[in-house]
């Protein structure tokens, strides 16, 4: 998907959840469930959360398009780099 597509599945969402915390990879999984339930298209994992990158992973393969999966608190370019490699498709 193109940055310019992201961007515009962002905007029209008017909303990005953002997960923060310690979480069981499962628990991720079953949150991501009950947003896109609730209509919310869009995630941010945070990489202080813990196995944030190997969460971002598994949203990415198990949701595929119908959840926008993001990296957020991402500070240097070494974690950019990360969350890209696990499937981040935005950046904050």
């Amino acid at each position: 998907m193109a940055c310019s597509e992201i961007t515009q599945q962002v905007k029209e969402a008017g909303i990005i959840a953002i997960i923060r915390g310690s979480f069981a990879l499962a628990d991720m999984q079953r949150i991501a469930e009950a947003l896109q339930a609730g209509g919310v298209r869009v995630m941010e994992v945070t990489l202080n959360s813990s196995d944030a990158l190997k969460a971002i992973t598994r949203l990415r393969k198990r949701n595929g398009d119908d959840l926008l999966v993001g990296a957020g608190t991402v500070r240097t370019a070494p974690q950019v780099e990360k969350a890209l490699a696990a499937g981040a498709q935005f950046i904050v």
